[in-house]
């Protein structure tokens, strides 16, 4: 029976995703979430200025961007007797305490709604669910990722169809099947199907005349 692998955990801006979360992690959401609670806060004094500290926030649409991200951030809305100033200070309030895990969320809906701008990268480690990816920076290449972990050990094998047209798809030698594995185990955490497979050569028999079978491993890649 196949040995049964482990997956990897997955990797987020050069940042291996752990539960519980690592240091680096930390770190890094607590950089990103000041980012998008200053975007945030920007973009609610833009546009609460429009209006004065003593509005009343009842006499304000629905349909505003103002109480659009006034109720994305708080969940909830005002009724009569409350000034643009009392939900100012609640909603400064409720942004500044707002947990990392909850902002990431948030913050997706309001880019959903163009409330605010997309940031080069997202809150890692909580939310598997974002209304929208609300970071630009680009996925590294899935052949990169591979050439990287391959290293020396990158290989390609030729295929020509039916039409005679030739293509090359890459493969990484390994020289032990738990090898193998482990470079498996590497590539899933980057979201790259692969499986080890193995190919049995005849090397002559042995003194009784019985065949000689040497076993060559390699990572063959599904998704490339």
């Amino acid at each position: 029976m196949a040995k049964k692998t482990k997956k990897s955990n997955q990797i987020h801006f050069g940042i291996e995703v752990t539960k519980p979360h690592s240091k680096e992690m930390y770190a890094h959401n607590d950089k990103v979430a000041k980012e998008l609670k200053s975007n945030i806060l920007k973009a609610w004094n833009n546009l609460i200025q429009q209006y004065g500290g003593t509005s009343d926030w009842s006499e304000i649409s629905e349909d505003s961007k103002l109480v659009k991200l006034q109720k994305n951030v708080m969940y909830s809305g005002y009724g009569d007797g409350y000034t643009t100033g009392d939900v100012d200070e609640e909603f400064v309030n409720e942004l500044e305490n707002m947990a990392n895990w909850q902002l990431h969320e948030v913050y997706s809906y309001c880019c959903f709604e163009s409330l605010v701008p997309r940031v080069k990268q997202c809150i890692i480690g909580h939310n598997d669910f974002e209304k929208m990816d609300y970071w630009t920076d680009e996925k590294e290449p899935a052949i990169d990722i591979v050439k990287r972990i391959a290293g020396d050990n990158l290989r390609f094998s030729s295929h020509t169809d039916v039409n005679g047209k030739t293509t090359k798809h890459p493969y990484i030698k390994v020289y032990r099947r738990d090898e193998g594995e482990e470079v498996v185990d590497k590539l899933l955490a980057y979201d790259i199907d692969a499986y080890v497979d193995c190919y049995e050569a005849d090397d002559g028999d042995d003194d009784y005349g019985r065949p000689i079978m040497i076993n060559f491993y390699s990572v063959k890649i599904k998704n490339l």
